[in-house]
């Protein structure tokens, strides 16, 4: 898990380096980092996704952003979030199913763990 922690500082100084500053960018990457800690569903297997040079599509993918509340168009996530306890807004249809979190809120990370545990629990 050390290791894990240190390619998690390294991949966010890396970002910090070469990104633009948007206020509220901070709160989202250290969600993220917070929520793959924690991670440990039975079918699902959680990566952590660096945008860039993308060349496989995901299956799936949980975005999290500044702001707060939830939005997704896939009718799945759609269900994650509300048995989770959220209420989605609706978002516009994207080519790899989104739900968009947003980690200003306090519980964020446990509304994403939620989410990802009732996806994890819908595949056979």
């Amino acid at each position: 898990m050390p290791t894990l922690a240190l390619l998690l500082a390294l991949a966010a100084a890396g970002d910090a380096a070469v990104s633009v500053y948007a206020p509220g960018g901070e709160r989202p990457a250290a969600v993220a980092a917070a929520l793959f800690e924690t991670l440990e569903p039975e079918r699902l297997s959680p990566g952590l996704l660096l945008f860039g040079a993308l060349r496989e599509r995901p299956d799936i993918l949980i975005r999290l952003g500044a702001g707060t509340g939830c939005a997704t168009a896939h009718p799945q996530l759609r269900a994650a979030a509300v048995a989770a306890g959220g209420e989605p807004r609706r978002a516009r249809r994207r080519r790899v199913p989104t739900l968009w979190i947003g980690a200003d809120d306090p519980d964020a990370v446990d509304f994403a763990r939620a989410c990802v545990e009732a996806l994890d629990a819908e595949l056979p």
